[in-house]
């Protein structure tokens, strides 16, 4: 079997790691408020029965591996650490196959 992998990327608390926890259904840390939980990239590899949860899934015939990574506004300070800390794990990955980015709808604009 093929592998799909797939980056969550966004904001501190837009809800990258509650997304990567429905859909493997692994226990995976939330953060609760300000505080940041994920404090680097994890991969998470989706079984046979979460696949199987997804509609149209099943029919990749293929492995899917899930990575979570920090907020990128998770170290106010840094930024730019954080963001080159994504950047260097996706070149060491080499092969991703898509990325997702997640904005929480729920928070009015400036």
């Amino acid at each position: 079997l093929k592998t799909l992998k797939f980056m969550i990327i966004g904001n501190m608390g837009d809800g990258k790691s509650t997304f990567v926890k429905e859909i493997t259904g692994q226990d995976v840390k939330i953060g609760k408020g300000s505080s940041s939980c994920t404090k680097e990239s994890t991969m998470y590899k989706m079984d046979d029965a979460s696949i199987q949860k997804i509609e149209g899934l099943s029919k990749l015939s293929a492995r899917i591996e899930i990575i979570d990574t920090p907020g990128i506004n998770s170290d106010k300070e840094n930024i730019c650490d954080t963001t080159l800390q994504i950047l260097n794990q996706l070149d060491e990955i080499k092969s991703i196959n898509g990325i997702l980015y997640t904005v929480d709808m729920s928070k009015e604009r400036d």
